[in-house]
């Protein structure tokens, strides 16, 4: 999925740039008033589209940023794999992922928590396996899978 989000600013970053400098050249090419207005347009577009492409790259860094953080400095648990489940709302080349429901008891608060992981595309983990997962000490809501490389295949 991570590749999905880098293609899909990869694109918007390539149209802003071309809309941008076609509407920088239109604006600069002479007196016409009729290209004064395209070139605006081109170049309004262009900056919108290279705005989008920032944004997506910012929050797939400051999303990664976080997870890494969150393993690596979390409190630890082991919990129990409940349910694994297929996500149908998301496809690509017809192939959906799993999401991985697992049970354990929460570090901080103590209670039972039953916790959704994120979007696998190749699991091989099964109902009654043990997942380790990391929560945030400051927010309690803030939790990350450590499912290993040899369960992902």
């Amino acid at each position: 999925m991570k590749t999905v989000k880098h293609i899909l600013a990869l694109v918007f970053g390539i149209l802003g740039t071309v809309y941008t400098a076609m509407g920088f050249f239109m604006l600069n090419a002479g007196n016409d008033e009729a290209l004064f207005i395209v070139g605006n347009v081109f170049f309004g577009l262009g900056l919108v589209f290279l705005l989008a492409a920032v944004l997506v790259w910012y929050f797939i860094n400051r999303s990664q940023r976080r997870r890494e953080e969150l393993l690596t400095w979390g409190v630890r648990a082991t919990g129990t794999v409940t349910d694994i489940r297929v996500n149908y709302s998301i496809k690509v080349n017809r192939r959906s992922p799993v999401v991985v429901y697992a049970a354990c008891t929460h570090p901080v608060t103590r209670e039972q928590v039953t916790l959704r992981s994120h979007n696998l595309w190749n699991c091989t983990l099964e109902a009654g396996q043990t997942v380790d997962v990391a929560f945030d000490q400051m927010n309690e809501k803030r939790y990350a899978f450590d499912i290993r490389e040899e369960a992902r295949t």
